[in-house]
């Protein structure tokens, strides 16, 4: 819960585009997932609030919101990224 209370200050000061944190939530994720979808997010990332933060084993949950529209694409645009940094590698 202190985890959640630093991150809420951090991104109210410093106000990264398209990054939101929701209170928390018990019971209603589903309540909080829909309204995710229809706001065309991502998804959500949770995990129980007694759980310590920890990156293993994995404790996380990452619910996806499989009819997110800028998920289209975006391994292409990966990919083209990726091959121009290697042509500027490659260039002498």
């Amino acid at each position: 819960m202190e985890r959640k209370r630093v991150l809420h200050h951090v991104l109210k000061t410093n106000k990264p585009a398209g990054v939101f944190a929701a209170d928390h939530v018990e019971r209603i994720g589903t309540n909080l997932f829909r309204a995710v979808c229809e706001r065309d997010c991502e998804g959500i990332v949770a995990k129980h609030r007694r759980t310590p933060y920890v990156t293993e084993p994995a404790v996380w949950f990452k619910v996806l919101n499989p009819g997110y529209t800028q998920k289209r694409g975006r391994r292409e645009m990966f990919d083209r990224f990726h091959e121009r940094e290697r042509l500027q590698v490659s260039l002498p």
